[in-house]
């Protein structure tokens, strides 16, 4: 992925129509993150680890809840 592409991980993305640098960018997240994710899980059910991952990110979703209710 090329550097202009990860500029737009901060742009905002509810701005339409879409820069044809985020859409390259969208489309590098989907060829390149999705195949990982997926080695990602197989690797973790190898070591019976995957029910602690979705353990360990709810906690973290239901920490951000608090925290963002806090403010």
């Amino acid at each position: 992925m090329s550097n202009s592409a990860k500029g737009s991980q901060k742009a905002n993305w509810a701005r339409r129509p879409l820069s044809a640098r985020m859409l390259e960018y969208a489309m590098n997240d989907t060829h390149y993150l999705l195949p990982l994710a997926e080695r990602f899980e197989a690797q973790l059910k190898q070591c019976d680890r995957l029910d602690w991952l979705r353990q360990s990110c709810e906690r973290a979703v239901e920490q951000a809840a608090v925290e963002r209710v806090a403010r």
